[in-house]
């Protein structure tokens, strides 16, 4: 049962045979979001990924998510501090009313003035110091250092094309990983975001072939905890996806094991000196917390938007087709003229068809039906061609008519 099950079975001396040996292999969000932690939280993730750099490797994938996206979450960070100084002044406003409620002290103001004053001052300096990061950036730095001889090889584009195709069987039967991100090609039809939603897939199966390549397990740090990685039961937590785990070792013999960023750290800085804090930990769990939820909110927005335009879209076409009516009325009449010639056609041929098959029947045959004959069947083919022709109109009548009722044209 356990060879037919491994995601099941997997032992705790075999997590550990697989800590101790396998290859450690990131995520771009475990990179990206260094810039959304505190400095402390930042230099303990740094720190640890440091100490087993020996053997930790990142998928092309990966690292070209982190560079793509670093700038982005650089400014979306510094937003944060522009919100956190702008809710300073309205509350110092609020409470520099005199004549209204709340009321507070002179004596309580003047401290509480100093306090804001400071705290704005530390929001101002942290703020420069993380925009800063954008064309000066230490964290791209260090990460840089650490995978320099350790970043996979791109896919091709025939590559790319063929595990999106195997995506979208996967995908349909919620086979993972990924399939929970099918929504981004809905929300971007481009060939980027189409790539995009097999983003986790690309990554998965570069994954396996470096297992295959260096024949060592893995272990897979990610901040993704989505239940097309994660097997998730009542809300838990429960382990890595039993699927992912069997896939692995039938493609490549080998063990795979998964772990996110706070259990990572706390394996890895065991020292007294280096272990991290609880509020670290902490801290981790509700970064990773916050961002679910504005990727939830952008998501609610990109479908609102998504919706509003084709509500849009929607009415525009309604007034297309209402000024198209004209056309399409001319269209529906010069079709129903085109049938009647085809099937007066039809009837004239299949009269001419008729007399010829009798003059060609008949036993003795002199000039005068000799002549018949030959008239007939040049009358056939004369009307056959109209025929042919008034097909051809049909089919080009049919084809504008499409065209208009599909607003194409």
């Amino acid at each position: 049962m356990k060879n037919k099950f491994p995601g099941h079975f997997l032992s705790d001396d075999a997590k550990e045979k697989i800590w101790k040996e396998g290859i450690f292999v990131f995520d771009a969000n475990i990179l990206l979001d260094m810039y959304r932690y505190s400095e402390e939280t930042k230099e303990s993730l740094l720190l640890a990924i440091e100490s087993i750099r020996e053997r930790a490797w990142l998928p092309h994938r990966a690292a070209k998510e982190y560079l793509d996206n670093r700038i982005k979450v650089i400014l979306d960070q510094g937003t944060e501090y522009e919100t956190a100084i702008s809710e300073i002044e309205k509350l110092k406003r609020k409470l520099d009313n005199k004549r209204s409620h709340p009321f507070i002290s002179a004596k309580t103001m003047s401290q509480v003035d100093t306090a804001l004053e400071l705290a704005t001052k530390e929001l101002e300096e942290n703020k420069k110091t993380h925009n800063s990061r954008i064309t000066n950036d230490e964290i791209r730095d260090r990460i840089a250092a650490i995978f320099e001889e350790a970043v996979g090889e791109e896919a091709t584009k025939e590559e790319i094309q063929k595990t999106i195709i195997e995506g979208k069987t996967r995908y349909e039967n919620k086979i993972p990983p990924g399939y929970l991100d099918s929504k981004k090609q809905n929300e971007e039809s481009t060939d980027t975001g189409i790539e995009r939603a097999y983003g986790d897939l690309i990554i998965w199966k570069s994954i396996i072939e470096k297992a295959l390549s260096e024949e060592s397990s893995v272990i897979f740090i990610t901040g993704d905890k989505k239940e097309d990685w994660w097997l998730k039961a009542n809300g838990k937590t429960i382990s890595p996806r039993p699927e992912l785990v069997k896939e692995f070792e039938d493609k490549t013999g080998q063990k795979f094991y998964m772990y996110a960023p706070e259990s990572f750290i706390q394996r890895t800085l065991t020292s007294k000196k280096d272990r991290p804090s609880q509020e670290i930990i902490d801290e981790i769990i509700n970064a990773r917390k916050n961002k679910e939820v504005q990727n939830f909110e952008e998501h609610k927005l990109t479908v609102q938007k998504i919706s509003y335009e084709e509500h849009l879209q929607n009415q525009e076409n309604v007034k297309k087709q209402l000024g198209q009516r004209p056309r399409l009325r001319d269209l529906n009449t010069r079709l129903y003229d085109t049938n009647s010639e085809i099937q007066a056609t039809e009837s004239a041929l299949t009269a001419l068809e008729a007399n010829l098959g009798f003059l060609e029947n008949l036993n003795q045959k002199n000039d005068d039906s000799i002549q018949n004959i030959l008239e007939l069947k040049q009358e056939i083919e004369q009307l056959s061609a109209q025929q042919e022709q008034l097909m051809q109109k049909k089919a080009s009548l049919i084809h504008q008519k499409w065209l208009i009722m599909n607003n194409k044209n």
